[in-house]
């Protein structure tokens, strides 16, 4: 494990020299404490892979992925994030994963989240050092909550269904799609090594593919598909292939989705579907008032809240199975406090994007207060 700290200046700790001290000691002196960290000339990308090199000497191929990590602190700009990730994916392959956690005013959010997704690892959040600890345990236990991995979501639409959309997420250029196929390539490998799980990848897969390097215990993973059928009558097949790290086995779920005929009455399922879609509005929706209180405008961040709470109030009033659901309650309420304070207080406008982001990122993650 090596700490790699982003701020006024580079900073690596070793992993014989790591202690939670200098985490804390990192934060205070990112946040402008008056403290000052060691002067070092290194920048990022040479500080990340100094980080590596010690860890490579470490590293135990045949402990289990995430065993070996490395930990990014930055407050700085990641502005080079392309040679950034393209550095830490090519770790990931060897199995050392890379973890990010922000700081400052004006955390880039995209930029962090393509860093760890490269680097399969986390985002962590520290509000203050004393989370330090629980911070860092996080992190270093992560490797043991995993229950499966190289987990593959295929999808084949059926004749005269139209993709739209996959909600929240983008179509990857080639450069990424290879990223992908060597981290699930890797794992495939590592896994047959380490566990005698037979390797069973290598060949791309017709229909819309989905990758998901790794599934931890208590995961709730949702993928939602913007669809158009021209008839009622079968939608999709779908399959998920995994490695199984509970029973040590390659694992195949199946299934078949239909669209009947005539009105349909909505039940348990539809209506998750709708929650979740919501979840992932209320998401863009928080983030976008974030960046426009980071051009500083206020009114235009309201009235982006404002929508968001509108639609939430509209289906609770128009709809029984929401009206008393708790959680569109509470996000109602979340924006009618930020609308409030966004009225009021003028003077606080960073804080408040910090707090929108954190909102926005919550929202579709599990918040510190419930990592393991």
């Amino acid at each position: 494990f090596s700490l790699v700290i982003n701020g006024p200046e580079s900073l690596v700790v070793t992993p014989e020299d790591f202690r939670f001290g200098p985490l804390q000691m990192a934060r205070q002196a990112i946040a402008g404490s008056g403290r000052q960290l060691p002067d070092n000339d290194s920048n990022l990308a040479q500080a990340i892979s100094q980080a590596a090199s010690m860890v490579r000497q470490s590293d135990d191929p045949s402990l289990p992925l995430g065993s070996s990590s490395i930990l990014l602190i930055s407050a700085g700009g990641l502005d080079n994030s392309e040679q950034l990730a393209s550095l830490v994916h090519g770790q990931a392959v060897e199995g050392i994963t890379f973890s990010v956690v922000p700081l400052g005013d004006r955390p880039d959010n995209e930029r962090v989240e393509q860093l760890v997704l490269a680097g399969l690892g986390h985002r962590r959040i520290l509000d203050a050092p004393d989370q330090a600890r629980q911070l860092v345990e996080s992190e270093l236990h992560a490797s043991s909550r995993a229950v499966a991995r190289a987990a593959r979501l295929s999808i084949r639409l059926a004749p005269g269904v139209r993709l739209v959309d996959v909600i929240g997420s983008t179509r990857l250029d080639e450069q990424r799609s290879q990223r992908v196929r060597d981290i699930e390539n890797s794992m495939d490998s590592r896994l047959s090594k380490n566990l005698g799980i037979e390797a069973d990848r290598g060949k791309d897969e017709g229909g819309i593919q989905v990758v998901i390097p790794s599934i931890f215990s208590g995961d709730d993973v949702t993928i939602l598909l913007d669809v158009v059928a021209s008839q009622a009558g079968e939608i999709a097949d779908v399959s998920l292939r995994y490695k199984d790290l509970v029973y040590l086995r390659n694992g195949k779920l199946s299934g078949q989705l239909s669209l009947p005929s005539g009105t349909a009455q909505r039940g348990p399922q539809q209506n998750a579907v709708t929650k979740s879609l919501l979840a992932f509005q209320f998401r863009a929706a928080t983030a976008r008032a974030a960046d426009a209180l980071g051009r500083r405008q206020t009114a235009e961040a309201a009235a982006i809240l404002a929508a968001m709470r509108d639609e939430i109030a509209q289906l609770r009033a128009g709809d029984q199975a929401f009206s008393n659901d708790p959680d569109l309650l509470r996000d109602q309420q979340i924006l009618e406090r930020y609308i409030r304070v966004l009225g009021k207080d003028r003077a606080h406008t960073s804080q408040l994007a910090d707090s929108l982001r954190y909102a926005a990122w919550a929202k579709t993650h599990r918040p510190p207060s419930e990592w393991k």
